[in-house]
């Protein structure tokens, strides 16, 4: 290992594992600042009040990501049934002025408009339409 960063990730993942490994030993006694490091870990673990207190913030951190993420997960099955129900109110809506503009088509004795064709259009012109229709009604 001649890669700084590698022998810093090395000595991440194996600090504190309880095996024999000599390239950890050689990059103790090799390099000062592993040694530093080492030194430092070794004694933040016999500390207990340090350890009590590194596993209370883990604990909490782990809490605090699951909260969120249900909170995140609900939030979502929120939104899709709030968007569910508004789409199903829209379609409602829309399917309406369907019905209403196709009926006063024929009762005008116009050529009745496909269904897929009003589908296309957006919520204001079926109801600029279906006024437009309303008046050419009550004018006759």
């Amino acid at each position: 290992m001649d890669k700084k960063l590698e022998k810093w990730l090395y000595y991440l993942k194996q600090e504190g594992i309880e095996k024999e490994d000599n390239i950890m030993e050689i990059l103790i006694k090799e390099d000062a600042t592993f040694k530093k490091a080492h030194e430092k870990y070794a004694a933040f673990t016999r500390d207990e009040e340090m350890v009590e207190a590194y596993e209370s913030h883990m604990k909490w951190v782990r809490d605090y990501n699951t909260k969120m993420f249900i909170a995140k997960e609900e939030g979502i099955k929120i939104g899709l049934e709030k968007g569910l129900e508004k789409g199903l109110e829209k379609g409602l809506e829309k399917g309406g002025f369907i019905g209403k503009i196709q009926l006063l088509q024929q009762i005008l004795k116009k050529t009745v408009s496909d269904e897929d064709q009003l589908l296309k259009q957006n919520i204001n012109e079926l109801e600029t339409l279906f006024q437009n229709l309303q008046k050419e009604l009550t004018i006759q």
